[in-house]
């Protein structure tokens, strides 16, 4: 978005750029163009770069049942100096049982969230998602998708 829609010749103004990364660690690149009323100068490209920083990641970023395979891990990585309190784990799923390695994902550590399809699991689609609390502020809800296509 531009500070205005007019720049005197000789001035300036300002683009605000927003970019959404949801929860991944990663870096950014993309490219706006400006469209503008200057013969010369019709379109600007600006190249915007980030390096997106986030407090905690789920890797990889689905719990995803692949081929005939019960159980599926995921890892919450903690990039904060201080510990996470996890707490209130479920899914919405009721054939697919969560578990955690540890309620709290020490500083700059990670723990294990395992998700296991139970034995009479129909086949088909297995879908839904996976929520849990943390004490962090930016981020007090923390959901996994879960996807998978059993076979019998």
């Amino acid at each position: 978005m531009a500070s205005a829609n007019e720049i005197p010749p000789g001035g300036e103004g300002k683009i605000t750029v927003t970019v959404k990364a949801v929860a991944r660690k990663q870096n950014v690149r993309q490219i706006v163009n400006v469209q503008t009323n200057d013969a010369e100068h019709p379109t600007t490209h600006l190249t915007v770069t980030a390096n997106v920083l986030v407090d905690i990641e789920v890797v990889p970023a689905n719990l995803l049942f692949v081929e005939k395979q019960t159980t599926a891990q995921v890892k919450l990585k903690n990039y904060t100096p201080v510990p996470i309190e996890l707490s209130e784990l479920n899914s919405t799923n009721a054939n697919v049982k969560v578990s955690l390695s540890a309620q709290t994902i020490p500083a700059e550590g990670e723990v294990v969230l395992t998700g296991e399809l139970l034995p009479n699991v129909p086949a088909g689609v297995v879908e839904g998602w996976v929520k849990l609390k943390s004490n962090l502020k930016a981020m007090p809800v923390i959901e996994i998708r879960v996807w998978g296509n059993i076979e019998k």
